[in-house]
């Protein structure tokens, strides 16, 4: 159990607020018109859910109910001692006992019990156990005298200790002591009565009393044809709950009075159904109805208006499945068929007999009126570059003319690629686009533990100012709900770092006019309608732009060439990019050359781009981290091909797996391994980034991995498996003959290795830096026989373009002489230079 501070003045400033409307005649929307403040305001404020509302905004709502002077002074009374006195309204000096608008003391203790046992007050600490259980037991009976007995039957049932009656004296005790300091103006707040004792509390100070109150008050306004107060009073009153009541007071669950209160809220939210319902305004009770359907499946009261509430919100569909499986559970469990009043309400559906909903009229029955949010962060102030990626944003998130679907725009990219900044530039850029509002949510992909749909769409529905007893437990009902609030509104709604498209198709907004902006490390190809939008590396231009703007436009003047060596360096990865310029600019004496040496010197990129939170070592590892054992280790063994790109059968050659299609699509979706189109053969070709190739060489360096000889072993044999079938379709060169007499490699699949080398002079020139590195790096590990041998196979090649390059050289020579002046003169030697 939980004691706040805030709650002493929060309920009597609502009950003195509550009562002041009343004595007004005005409704509480009456009064936010008339004040120039929300609804949700209003009733925030008589609630008590303000510990200090703003001077300026409890400053109109007096003006609006026309208080005096008096009455002002009795609001200043209504504070507590040491409070600011900016509170108070003018006009008001206040004094250290005050009373309401009637005439009334005010009291500062409040104890609530709509769901776990809290209380509020100066000096108060926390109460657990018995003490805590009597303190609940007497909050169920507000000002009424509670016999000795019924508290030792309730906290001890049929066996209670010798010293029983000693017991209760101290529990007494210990809460006096501890709740003592914020006693009744007019007295003692626990009293002795006779053999019993008698809690004195009043409405402000008791959540039990104020529901009781609105409750009753909802009655009269809707007997008086009021439909509209009544609903907002109802609202209000169910509001209060925070769970079951006295809900960590385990001894007391079973007391009458705890199932007694229970009843009394589901009576509520049947009132509350019935009067919405009568209105047209049939989604404002689903919410609450939804969590007594929960609580109680067998209640055929709750079930029949929520299939009412959920047809008359336009979701026949649904309420129809709600009946057949309260239908089903009656019969498996009771053996029983729908009572009358369930089954008029499935005959309600049938027939169509509900009128749906049209619009949003009435009250905003489970959330504050719409007041536009815009929860964006800031967009960095040195966005650089990327004119035509924003543009492409911005076009996708708002298409000219009227589109019924949701525009969908998911922007992927290596770590580090600035997907985030992109992002936010582009969604500040587009706000008057949204003028309901632009939300921010993080998702948390990269990370080991990537948020739940439940509990994003939760906090989305807070940022929508949906009160928190009115947000479903259910995650299929939170999306329902967030729709909902959603439907007519312009809103833009930005969520960073998604894992999945499974964890982003429930933020996807219900209708158009809303937009959602996605960024993800994965390309989430499983977004039907999507617009994909892969972020390359910055070109060169922009690098040195975005350094510019950080260190200064002399630095970089002082030194251009330091400066592309620099963005090189980086790999031109925003990220790094960003972190180099930041240390240099932290440290305006170094030159930038000095930062390049460090860069490109023997400790390694990684442990230079590092500083502060910003890490590029730290941004690729949660990636690699995320990946499954197959695609990590080709990611690592990768390291070892070097800067050139490759063919999707190298990584087959290193995992020695014929079909590594998945472990591409793998690396390829976390923008791991960067995809450069078709080759000349027409095989796919892809690259690692430099800065993730260092990565995995660290990786493959501290990984005790025994197949690593065997995998480079395989693909040398690869190599030579494939240039010698390719040199045996070239015609043979005759100075440098091809080895002969030694089996050759098979590592690539027959029917592969056949299309790779179709075109064998298209197969060379392709893979020529990679036979060139392959000898090399063959040369410096000892296998000097596979070098020479690789190094044989390319002669045919190699002779191929000498001849090729000879033929040419002969063709422009004879094209000079038929074009010399004098047809059939030989051009003179210094003409043919």
């Amino acid at each position: 159990m939980m004691i706040g501070y805030n709650e002493i003045w929060g309920g009597s400033v609502g009950l003195w607020f509550g009562d002041a409307r009343r004595a007004a005649g005005l409704t509480q929307r009456q009064l936010a018109e008339r004040a120039a403040v929300s609804l949700g305001f209003v009733r925030d404020l008589e609630q008590g859910r303000f510990g200090h509302p703003r001077p300026e905004l409890t400053e109109r709502v007096a003006n609006a109910l026309g208080l005096d002077n008096q009455q002002r002074q009795a609001f200043a009374d209504s504070r507590p001692a040491g409070s600011d006195p900016e509170l108070a309204l003018p006009g008001g000096t206040g004094s250290a006992a005050g009373t309401d608008p009637v005439g009334r003391r005010v009291a500062r203790r409040r104890v609530d019990v709509l769901g776990p046992l809290a209380v509020g007050g100066e000096g108060a600490a926390d109460l657990a156990g018995a003490p805590a259980a009597l303190l609940g037991l007497l909050a169920l009976h507000p000002n009424e005298n509670v016999p000795r007995h019924s508290i030792i039957d309730a906290l001890w049932g049929e066996k209670p200790p010798r010293s029983v009656i000693g017991i209760v004296h101290t529990y007494v005790s210990r809460l006096r002591s501890v709740l003592g300091s914020a006693r009744d103006l007019d007295g003692e707040f626990l009293l002795r009565d006779g053999i019993g004792y008698r809690l004195i509390l009043a409405d402000g100070q008791l959540d039990l009393m104020l529901f009781r109150s609105l409750v009753q008050s909802a009655r009269a306004a809707r007997a008086a044809g009021n439909i509209e107060q009544a609903c907002g009073d109802l609202e209000q009153a169910l509001g209060l709950w925070r769970g079951e009541p006295l809900a960590d007071i385990a001894v007391l669950q079973d007391h009458p009075a705890v199932i007694a209160l229970a009843e009394e809220r589901t009576a509520a939210t049947i009132e509350y159904a019935d009067a919405a319902s009568s209105a047209g305004w049939h989604d404002r009770a689903l919410p609450h109805l939804r969590v007594l359907a929960r609580r109680d499946p067998l209640d055929e009261a709750i079930h029949a208006r929520l299939v009412i509430a959920l047809a008359g919100a336009g979701r026949q569909a649904e309420a129809l499945r709600t009946y057949q499986q309260m239908q089903r559970r009656l019969d498996e469990e009771l053996g029983m068929l729908p009572g009358a009043v369930l089954r008029a309400a499935h005959a309600k559906v049938l027939h169509q007999d509900i009128p749906v909903q049209a619009g949003s009229a009435g009250p905003e029955g489970t959330a504050q009126p719409w007041v536009p949010v815009f929860h964006l962060p800031a967009a960095p102030a040195d966005f650089t570059g990327r004119t035509a990626e924003c543009e492409r944003v911005i076009t996708a998130t708002c298409p000219a003319g009227d589109q019924p679907g949701v525009p969908l725009v998911a922007i992927s990219g290596l770590p580090g690629s600035g997907k985030t900044s992109l992002a936010l530039y582009a969604a500040h850029k587009v706000r008057a686009q949204f003028p309901d509002g632009q939300l921010w949510v993080q998702l948390s992909g990269a990370s080991a533990c990537p948020r739940e749909a439940g509990d994003v769409l939760g906090e989305l529905l807070r940022a929508l100012s949906v009160y928190e007893s009115a947000i479903p437990d259910d995650y299929s009902e939170r999306a329902v709900c967030y729709r909902s609030r959603l439907a007519g509104r312009r809103v833009l709604i930005v969520a960073d770092d998604a894992a999945t498209a499974a964890q982003v198709r429930p933020l996807i907004p219900g209708t158009a006019g809303c937009a959602l902006l996605v960024t993800s490390r994965a390309r989430l190809e499983g977004l039907d309608a999507a617009h994909l939008m892969p972020l390359e590396v910055m070109t060169p231009d922009d690098a040195v732009s975005l350094l510019t703007r950080i260190v200064g436009s002399h630095r970089v003047g002082v030194e251009p060439r330091a400066a592309g060596e620099l963005v090189q360096a980086c790999g031109m990865l925003p990220l790094a990019v960003r972190i180099a310029a930041t240390k240099l600019a932290a440290r305006p004496s170094w030159p930038l050359a000095a930062m390049v040496r460090r860069i490109t010197g023997h400790n390694g990129r990684l442990r230079e781009l590092e500083t502060g939170d910003l890490s590029v070592r730290a941004s690729i590892a949660s990636s690699y981290t995320s990946l499954p054992d197959h695609p990590r280790r080709a990611f690592r063994l990768l390291a070892r091909l070097g800067p050139a790109d490759f063919a999707e059968w190298v990584i087959g050659a290193l995992l020695d797996q014929p079909d590594v299609a998945d472990v591409i699509d793998e690396l390829v979706g976390r923008s791991l391994l960067t995809p450069l189109g078709a080759d000349s053969t027409g095989e796919p070709r892809y690259r690692l980034h430099d800065l993730l190739r260092e990565y995995a060489t660290e990786r493959l360096d501290e990984k005790s991995d025994s197949g690593q000889n065997d995998a480079l072993g395989r693909l040398f044999d690869s190599w030579l498996q494939l240039a010698a079938l390719a040199a045996d379709r070239l015609p043979p060169e005759p100075t440098f003959p091809r080895p002969g007499g030694q089996p050759r490699p098979s590592i690539v699949p027959g029917e592969t290795a056949q299309r790779l080398t179709a075109d064998a002079f298209a197969w060379f020139a392709t893979e020529r830096a990679n036979l060139r590195a392959a000898v090399k790096q063959a040369c410096h590990t000892g296998r000097l026989d596979f070098a020479h041998r690789l190094a044989s196979h390319q002669s045919a090649y190699l002779a191929c373009i000498h001849s090729a390059l000879r033929s040419r050289f002969t063709f422009q020579e004879h094209d000079l002489r038929t074009s010399s002046p004098v047809a059939g003169r030989r051009p003179s030697p210094s003409h043919r230079r």
